[in-house]
């Protein structure tokens, strides 16, 4: 198992960067959008078959199909179009709310059943494919390379995973939240926090624009930490609830999309609206 996720990772971070590096190349974008979409697709997949686990009913087909066309708007509307504003964005979700609850009306039975078919099925879409959309957008800011903004989220976030399982490993004695987790501890998410900011402050003086002082890092890394944790944390509880130890099988020795995507998908929000809210980059 060891071996295979280490091959596994190596393969991941080099294919990462390729696709990074040709991102802006413009007889790369179909290919780029291929594989946003792919991503999108096997996540929301691996979400709803979860849900289905739980006896819940879904529209696992057009949620899917959903998911993948959000992503897209997205690729449209950020790369395509270069709109700085996201009406486009809205508009489709509006018009995916609005078609769960035409289908669920279609139905001859319309009953309890409806709360899970509409709001369970827009859940994945907004967990999956509505925040995974943010690396596209850090990706292709305009007024600066994304793609190094896009680096630092991925350092910090990843170094506060590997810190955390490293020092949990020798050090953990205290459980964090057993019920939820039960071989995470309160040591490892300390020890995971401290490497989050460490690698803040590191990577931030190379990748993040401005002249950001060392405390400004420090207090960045250590939010980002945190937040990389609850993400973490959010799809182990999922898996708990649906009684299953990996959300897919997709990738050797890591288990699917979610489980590889798992902390990011809630970093790259935090770290979108910190570019554009608090150092106002466009």
């Amino acid at each position: 198992m060891f071996h295979k996720r280490t091959v596994s990772s190596v393969f991941l971070v080099i294919l990462f960067f390729l696709i990074v590096t040709l991102s802006k190349k413009v007889y790369f974008l179909p290919i780029l959008l291929v594989i946003i979409n792919a991503i999108g697709i096997f996540g929301a997949l691996e979400f709803y078959t979860m849900v289905e686990n739980k006896g819940l009913k879904v529209f696992k087909i057009y949620g899917t199909i959903a998911s993948g066309i959000l992503l897209t708007t997205v690729f449209l509307e950020r790369i395509v179009l270069r709109l700085e504003h996201f009406e486009l964005e809205g508009m489709v979700l509006f018009f995916i709310v609005c078609l769960f609850f035409v289908l669920q009306s279609s139905r001859k039975k319309v009953d309890i059943s409806a709360f899970s078919n509409i709001f369970i099925t827009l859940g994945g879409i907004f967990y999956v494919s509505w925040l995974f959309s943010f690396l596209l957008k850090i990706n292709f800011l305009f007024s600066v390379d994304g793609r190094l903004c896009l680096a630092y989220l991925l350092l910090v976030t990843k170094i506060t995973d590997i810190g955390a399982y490293i020092v949990g490993s020798i050090w953990g004695k205290n459980k964090l939240i057993p019920h939820v987790s039960p071989n995470k501890t309160v040591e490892g998410s300390l020890g995971g926090i401290v490497m989050a900011m460490v690698a803040s402050y590191m990577g931030g003086m190379w990748l993040l624009p401005g002249n950001l002082s060392a405390l400004h890092l420090l207090a960045l890394g250590f939010i980002t930490g945190v937040v990389a944790q609850v993400g973490d944390l959010a799809e182990s509880m999922l898996k708990r609830d649906a009684n299953v130890k990996d959300s897919g099988s997709y990738i050797p020795g890591m288990g699917g999309v979610l489980d590889l995507l798992d902390s990011v998908l809630f970093t790259a929000p935090f770290i979108y609206f910190y570019l554009t809210g608090i150092l106002h980059i466009k």
